[in-house]
Formats: structure tokens, C-alpha cells, sequence
């Protein structure tokens, strides 16, 4: 990839421009107290932000792990007032814009969920394209959700920012450059092509190669 003249910014959007966590704390504390469960960990937090049908579902609720999440889920919605922006959002997002860069946001969130909080945080100006998931469950890394977005013409010198596996395993799938959010100190074991600790650093990443 020519990371001067990128022809694409994809980001990914929770906890990559938006501070989802407390939400995610919030909502997981409902859960526990649902279920009458031990306190909440750190790990329990960062495992089901890291994905909605990980260990903590699977070690808490076995069978009923679906009926859980969707309890989490609605609670999310419930809290989801407490969603933040970044410091750095609106100035990063700006600053690509003013490159003259097209800028997409693809998540795996609810696409209404999505289309709110894009709504509600003012910052649906600064994409061409806001793409969540459907009842049908085609999400990221997947190819049939890059055909879904893309059709025949995928992006060629693209880069692809987000903090999860999901975001990394679709560049991957895309072709293209992944920038992966996530502090040095904690360990991943999938693959990346360059790495962050925070949007901050997103922010002094572009600034370094973009021209």
C-alpha cells in the first residue's frame, strides 16, 4: 500500500472512535446482577468487548449464552447515553477530510444502534457510507460482508483502523493496510501491519505518512 495517497480510510467505530466502555461496564453489570454473578473483572470487560460470544458468556451461561447476550444487548441500548467521543475524533476525522480522503465506518454493531449514536455524536458529516449488521448476521472479517458493502469493486490501496481481531482479519480479507489500536503491553496473536496504542496514536500515524 501507498500510505501517502490512501484511496480509502475505513474505521472501525466502537472503541476506535467512540469510548464505548462504559457502556459495555454498565450494561455487563446489569448481566451480573441479573444472574447473580461474582463482580465483574477487567477481563470480563475487555473479553466481551472483544466479542459478543466469548469466554465470558460461554463459562456463565453455557446453552443460554444467545438469551444473555441479548440481555446485554438491550441494556447497552438502555445505556448507551454514556457512549463517548475521543479527545482526538473529531480532529482526526476532520483532518482526514481535509486530505480530501472518502472515509467509511463498518462495524459489527446493530445498524440502527449504529445509525443513532452516528446521529446523536454529530459525526455522520464525515462519512460516505455508516455500515452495521442486520438480522442476517454477515459481519466482519467476512467476504460475503465485503461483497455486501463493496460489491465487485473493492477497495485497492485502502486503510483499515480498528482495536479488534475482526478489523485486522478484514483487511486481511480486503487486501489492504491494518492499523491496529491496542497498548503494546498486552499481547494478540493475530497479525497486523502497523500498531497503536489509542486514536491519539492513529492520529500521529497519519500525520507521519500522508501526504
Amino acid at each position: 500500500m501507498n500510505l501517502k495517497h490512501p484511496s480509502l480510510i475505513i474505521w472501525d467505530w466502537d472503541n476506535t472512535l467512540v469510548n464505548s466502555r462504559p457502556v459495555v461496564v454498565a450494561a455487563l453489570n446489569d448481566v451480573a446482577n441479573m444472574a447473580h454473578l461474582p463482580l465483574i473483572t477487567h477481563q470480563d470487560i475487555v473479553d466481551v468487548m472483544g466479542t459478543h460470544m466469548g469466554r465470558f458468556w460461554q463459562e456463565n451461561f453455557g446453552d443460554k449464552k444467545t438469551e444473555a447476550v441479548d440481555y446485554y444487548l438491550s441494556r447497552y441500548v438502555a445505556h448507551n447515553e454514556k457512549l463517548e467521543l475521543f479527545p482526538e475524533t473529531q480532529d482526526v476525522l476532520d483532518w482526514v477530510r481535509s486530505k480530501g480522503i472518502p472515509q467509511i465506518v463498518v462495524s459489527n454493531k446493530n445498524q440502527h444502534i449504529l445509525d443513532e449514536e452516528c446521529h446523536r455524536l454529530n459525526l455522520g458529516k464525515y462519512f460516505d457510507k455508516v455500515v452495521g449488521t442486520d438480522d442476517r448476521h454477515i459481519a466482519k472479517p467476512t467476504r460475503a460482508f465485503a461483497d455486501e458493502i463493496f460489491g465487485e469493486e473493492w477497495p485497492k490501496n485502502a486503510l483499515m483502523i480498528g482495536d479488534g481481531e475482526s478489523d485486522m482479519m478484514f483487511a486481511q480479507t480486503l487486501g489492504v493496510f491494518g492499523l491496529f489500536i491496542r497498548p503494546e503491553g498486552q499481547s494478540v496473536t493475530f497479525s497486523y501491519d502497523a500498531r497503536v496504542d489509542d486514536l491519539a496514536g492513529v492520529f500521529r500515524f497519519l500525520k507521519d505518512y500522508i501526504r
